[in-house]
């Protein structure tokens, strides 16, 4: 798919199909001058004329499909190209800045950005030798055909047939004739971009497909008693081992859930088949017993709030990093609410820091702006918390939080929590998260292991049954108690 769209976009090339018509619009300019070179040569001796206009006419085919299959191996070589620049990209990006210089990368990133991008290039420079070759043949009978035509003219020159003034007039031309059925960078860059196009077919062919796909017309409602996990299978198209092998689960409408496992346990999986970023390969997942495929997914998606652990940090104003809900593609929505943006940022401790930068709510959440500024990891945390927030005030009835406060200090989180239930009340919430405090404050804890939830029940019944959730607990406990200070109040 990377590849498709950096082809169908000219990433790598710079000519991407979108530019084709103002080629063609150019291409044909350039094959309208020649025929009105040929024309004008016509009018002095109508076989010169005829000469340049077949002569460049039978030509031109056979140098557009060396032209042609040049641009094919280029789009052939997208895959090599693409990890080409990645390489590139690393050495000069502020998120790699850090590494590469503390570990020295720099030439090793190059060294490999000029590896992949030979290798890459080496089957389209191989055919240019092909090309070079077959050029010099068309040279010859391009040669044979001016001398032919300076000939003729130099021979009626010579017996005083024409003037200096015509003279002067159709040397010009015959140069002039090459654009009947010459190649240029024009043509070049158009055969590149008409090369790009099958994917563009491919990848606009796959978004009407997925316009169509069932349930669009079926509008999804919020949750009103429960979201059921039945018999859920998943494995990830790219093979191994599957995720999940009959899964099951129940949500309780308006109720809390936490999820706890292991690292790789399944449980990111899980928050993206429940928003449909996935869909189960068995079993289903069903809203008050309706199969959640059977349900518009843009509309379901709009109930649905998710904190992801790897949230985008957007080069968008404050208000608009929260706001997602209501933007719409004439900026902020009509209805948006900013009595319910303070709210969602007081209550994951963004409202202070967000007006105290330059220019408060409008200021850029990213350098490099002017007046634009970035944010710290835990101040970017509290904006996607509050993204989430404001999108269940607007609306979205599940909330999920995954490892919402992985980059808060524990006072931090502590704060945040203390006032989650009473944000949260009246919506399905799921957070997943390490830290024991947090999950023991949920209505109800689910214990995902190896594919399937193997314990469920509140914080003091699976303590007290003393499975594998007691024994996580007891470890963090412990850790926390070795941390804590000796021989005072803490």
């Amino acid at each position: 798919m990377l590849d498709q769209l950096a082809a169908a976009s000219g990433e790598l090339s710079t000519s991407g199909p979108a530019d084709a018509p103002m080629a063609l619009a150019s291409a044909f300019g350039d094959r309208l001058s020649g025929f009105i070179a040929c024309v004008v040569l016509a009018t002095f001796r109508w076989y010169i004329g005829l000469l340049f206009f077949v002569g460049w006419s039978l030509l031109r085919p056979p140098l557009r499909r060396l032209l042609a299959e040049r641009a094919l191996l280029v789009r052939r070589a997208t895959p090599e190209l693409r990890h080409s620049w990645y390489y590139l990209g690393c050495s000069y990006r502020p998120a790699f800045a850090k590494e590469v210089r503390i570990f020295g990368l720099g030439r090793w990133l190059l060294s490999r950005h000029r590896d992949k991008w030979l290798a890459g290039m080496e089957p389209p420079w191989r055919q240019l030798r092909h090309f070079r070759n077959r050029a010099l043949l068309f040279g010859l009978v391009v040669g044979a055909m001016y001398a032919a035509g300076a000939g003729l003219l130099a021979l009626a020159a010579w017996h005083r047939d024409i003037t200096l003034t015509t003279l002067a007039v159709m040397l010009p031309m015959l140069a002039a004739t090459m654009q009947v059925g010459g190649v240029s960078i024009t043509d070049v860059s158009l055969e590149q971009m008409l090369a790009a196009v099958p994917d563009l077919d491919e990848l606009v062919g796959r978004l009407r497909d997925s316009a169509t796909e069932t349930g669009a017309d079926s509008a999804a409602g919020p949750p009103a008693r429960t979201i059921r996990f039945e018999s859920v299978a998943y494995r990830y198209p790219s093979g191994g081992a599957p995720v999940y092998e009959g899964l099951d689960l129940e949500l309780t409408a308006g109720r809390s859930l936490a999820l706890v496992g292991s690292n790789g346990a399944g449980k990111t999986t899980l928050v993206t088949l429940l928003a449909r970023l996935r869909e189960p390969t068995g079993g289903r997942i069903t809203v008050d017993g309706t199969d959640l495929r059977d349900l518009n997914p843009r509309s379901w998606q709009r109930q649905v709030a998710v904190v992801n652990q790897d949230f985008g940090r957007y080069p968008l104003t404050a208000r608009e990093n929260i706001a997602f809900r209501d933007l719409t593609a004439d900026g902020l929505g009509e209805e948006f609410d900013e009595a319910a943006l303070t709210r969602a940022a007081a209550a994951a401790g963004a409202l202070d820091f967000v007006r105290a930068l330059p220019r408060g709510w409008d200021t850029i959440c990213a350098p490099g702006y002017r007046d634009g500024t970035d944010l710290s990891g835990g101040q970017w945390q509290r904006i996607a918390l509050a993204r989430a927030l404001y999108a269940a005030a607007r609306g979205a009835r599940v909330l999920v939080l995954d490892e919402p406060t992985a980059q808060l200090d524990i006072r931090a989180e502590a704060a945040f929590y203390n006032q989650f239930l009473e944000v949260t009340s009246g919506l399905t919430t799921i957070v997943i998260s390490h830290r024991f405090a947090t999950v023991r404050r949920a209505d109800r804890i689910a214990v995902l292991d190896q594919g399937r939830i193997t314990e469920l029940g509140s914080h003091d019944e699976l303590v007290a049954a003393g499975g594998s959730y007691a024994e996580m607990f007891a470890m963090q406990a412990a850790r926390f108690a070795e941390a804590a200070p000796q021989g005072g109040a803490g």
